[in-house]
């Protein structure tokens, strides 16, 4: 009966097969490509800080909701936190309304403060931003910005200028030094340590250290990224892309625009290279995910993007943080601050 009571527990093995089956059943579609398990088993388990912390609400021995969240470790101004991102939020129809979502996420939150996890973090979709905006009390970025271009010579729709006629990238400061090229994979390990320190922004973000950027990059199943590095005596630039069939025309993803000292003109570069990449595939349009502090949304509106109001996006996400504790964030972790891209998100 719908009045039963949730049985809550965390994770044990062999509840991969449940969760898959709940997310297909709840979402309509896979966790990957044209696939789940896998997927799963990459993002919850193959992580390169360990393991995801998973509970689940379960009815009459069949799983109705889960919240996941995976250990990322963050670079902030204040030196390397911990925090969760959590993933695959859910619950079956019959389940929702009874609050098993807000029992799961305080489970959940006390598991990562367990395993010393400071925060958690999601993107979320309009189905659980309310809940956890609302009476779970998570605080709510206003800084999270959708920018989109044609891949195509495009009038800016304010300014008035065309792509063609804006400063050519191979003038810009840097040029007759560095080289923009496709990489087939990602450069080695002490290339990309010394670019994290070279790149990363004054606000919080996850740390792109080389062991996380081969796992996003390298490791996600049925999955294969362009990749695009600036290169002059060493690397001083990455940006890594995605042309996405899923939905229709080819959108080219910009999931990753890293450079030196957030050199504006040397991330209007990196656009530059990693556009034409994903033009050469077949992308009509350009998506960039931008949130928080870096000379990043510069550089786009120099490439030529516009920023999109989210009231005309069809699939909408919010970002939040709430510590594990349940106490007040400190102000410098406030999610307004937080560096992001889609390369933080789950979603390509």
């Amino acid at each position: 009966m719908d009045g039963d009571p949730f049985e809550l527990r965390p994770f044990r093995d062999g509840d991969e097969r449940a969760i898959v089956a709940l997310f297909e059943r709840v979402f309509g579609r896979t966790m990957g490509l044209s696939e789940s398990r896998d997927h799963w088993q990459w993002e919850s388990v193959e992580g390169p800080w360990g393991p995801a912390s998973i509970q689940l609400a379960t009815l009459r021995g069949r799983a109705v909701a889960h919240f996941g969240a995976t250990p990322r470790r963050l670079d902030t101004p204040a030196g390397p936190r911990m925090a969760g991102h959590a993933i695959d939020l859910m619950t079956a129809p019959e389940a929702r309304g009874r609050g098993a979502f807000g029992a799961l996420e305080a489970r959940t939150r006390a598991d990562l403060a367990g395993r010393g996890v400071d925060y958690v973090f999601a993107f979320l979709n309009m189905n659980s931003a309310p809940i956890c905006f609302g009476r779970l009390g998570w605080a709510r970025s206003s800084e999270l910005h959708l920018y989109a271009k044609a891949a195509v010579p495009w009038i800016h729709s304010r300014g008035g200028a065309r792509e063609r006629d804006l400063p050519s990238p191979a003038s810009a400061p840097g040029a007759r030094t560095s080289r923009i090229e496709p990489l087939r994979s990602l450069p080695e390990a002490g290339a990309l340590e010394a670019l994290r320190l070279a790149a990363r922004p004054p606000a919080p973000c996850i740390d792109r250290s080389p062991e996380y950027l081969r796992w996003r990059y390298e490791h996600r199943p049925e999955t294969r990224y362009t990749i695009v590095a600036s290169t002059g005596a060493s690397l001083d630039g990455l940006a890594v892309g995605l042309c996405d069939r899923r939905l229709g025309p080819a959108h080219g993803v910009i999931l990753e625009c890293l450079a030196a000292g957030q050199d504006r003109a040397r991330l209007a570069r990196l656009l530059a290279g990693i556009e034409g990449e994903l033009r050469r595939q077949g992308a009509h349009v350009m998506t960039c995910l931008v949130g928080g502090a870096g000379t990043l949304p510069e550089a786009l509106r120099h490439r030529g993007f516009v920023r999109l109001p989210w009231s005309i996006v069809p699939h909408r996400i919010a970002f939040g943080v709430r510590r594990t504790d349940g106490a007040p964030l400190e102000p410098e972790m406030e999610p307004s601050r937080w560096y992001l891209t889609w390369g933080d998100t789950d979603l390509f």
